[in-house]
């Protein structure tokens, strides 16, 4: 997955999900899956540039057209029928933690990078 910023190559992600509790409803004897937790990646790219996506839940029984919210309150971004990249490399939390702390975010896109101790400007 590229970078919508810098068109970058970006391998740094994390998989999270709300935890708003939900029940399985039992219809005609089937138990279907409405569970809208939001389900969402966050990606970051080397050059500190973040952005999320989330996508639709849809219920797991055959021709139920039930399906969640297309907003969330835990992100900007309408819900996505589909992942950009399915195969997306995923990082364990702390990993992604680490990362996404290497970089102090400033004002005006400028970074402090923590391991350099340099002011990385993202402008030029």
């Amino acid at each position: 997955m590229k970078c919508p910023e810098c068109n970058e190559e970006t391998k740094y992600s994390i998989e999270t999900s709300t935890l708003v509790g939900y029940r399985p409803l039992l219809i005609n004897g089937l138990e279907h899956n409405h569970d809208d937790n939001c389900l969402k990646r966050e990606y970051i790219c080397i050059n500190g540039h973040e952005w999320v996506e989330s996508i639709i839940s849809n219920c797991s029984i055959n021709g139920c057209n039930w399906h969640g919210k297309i907003s969330c309150f835990c992100h900007k971004a309408n819900k996505v029928e589909n992942w950009s990249d399915p195969k997306d490399y995923h990082l364990t939390k702390s990993e992604y933690y680490r990362l996404l702390h290497k970089f102090d975010r400033l004002i005006g896109g400028q970074y402090y990078d923590t391991e350099t101790n340099t002011i990385v400007d993202l402008n030029t």
